[in-house]
């Protein structure tokens, strides 16, 4: 009789230890999406005054083996930015407006890469539409943020679309505005992976012509060269006037019609509007093999 009794106790038991269970998936299942704060990587110890280095925009840096590395920025909205997009850290002196930056090697990601989409970021289908494509066309693989060391966290950005270039280390954010659509998306993340802009490779005077004069001068350091310590990702592939990573003509002139890049040779520059450019997959599947 006394089994009987604790049988019975014990199913009751169970059953009530099941509906409280349920209970909590349930109530975990309706929590706010995680939110990570993006570090902010602060280079300062690599940022020089402006008083001490200020290279005229639009002319080109010393050959000399000290300055090889050295990239112009301007601070926006607190972070120091070179070629109009890529971020390189925050100065830790807030005066500062503009400045070089002594540019190290950007590190690649491994095939896995981790990520988070912060909770205010709208239109968040622009992200994911991305992050399925690339998954598709290369050997990467995008999985949720849990806490690993290293990880990309979109945030949302009030206007501009910006990135780090290469694995930096840490939270680092791809900034998005609301006016960033799936093409600028891509080109961002392509940047986390380590590519720069095609118009500003070392060699790009063999292919194109900068004419500096139609370019709004605010808009003149978007079109300086990289340091070839940037070119990893890109290798020696050939120049692709048709990449994701490359300008239009007519990107920030002084009035429409003037041309800022004027293309030399047989050269015809069309940049993709959707997906990456031949080239742009080559490389990206150099790195990442399907």
């Amino acid at each position: 009789m006394k089994s009987k009794i604790f049988l019975i106790l014990a199913i009751l038991f169970g059953l009530l230890w099941y509906q409280f269970r349920a209970s909590q998936i349930r109530q975990e299942a309706s929590l706010e999406p995680l939110t990570v704060p993006a570090a902010k990587p602060k280079p300062e110890s690599k940022l020089v005054s402006p008083k001490t280095a200020k290279p005229k925009v639009g002319s080109k840096l010393s050959s000399d083996s000290s300055e090889t590395t050295r990239v112009p920025f301007q601070v926006i909205d607190g972070w120091a930015v070179a070629y109009g997009d890529i971020l390189l850290g925050v100065p830790e002196d807030e005066t500062i407006t503009e400045g070089i930056y002594n540019a190290p090697r950007p590190d690649l990601w491994e095939r896995e890469i981790p990520y988070h989409i912060q909770p205010d970021i709208t239109k968040t289908d622009r992200i994911r539409q991305a992050l399925k494509y690339l998954e598709k066309n290369s050997g990467i693989h995008f999985v949720s943020y849990h806490d690993q060391k290293d990880a990309i966290i979109f945030e949302r950005a009030a206007e501009h679309c910006l990135s780090l270039l290469g694995r930096q280390g840490g939270l680092q954010p791809i900034r998005l505005s609301d006016h960033c659509g799936v093409k600028e998306v891509l080109h961002e993340i392509l940047h986390a992976m380590g590519f720069v802009h095609e118009h500003s490779r070392p060699d790009r005077d063999q292919y194109v012509e900068i004419v500096w004069d139609n370019i709004e001068p605010q808009y003149r350091l978007q079109f300086e060269k990289v340091p070839d310590i940037w070119m990893g990702a890109t290798g020696d592939s050939p120049f692709d006037a048709t990449s994701v990573m490359m300008y239009p003509t007519d990107f920030f002139s002084r009035k429409p019609g003037l041309q800022t890049i004027r293309p030399k040779g047989n050269i015809i520059i069309r940049p993709v509007t959707q997906g990456l450019s031949d080239v742009d997959l080559m490389r990206l599947r150099r790195l990442y093999p399907q």
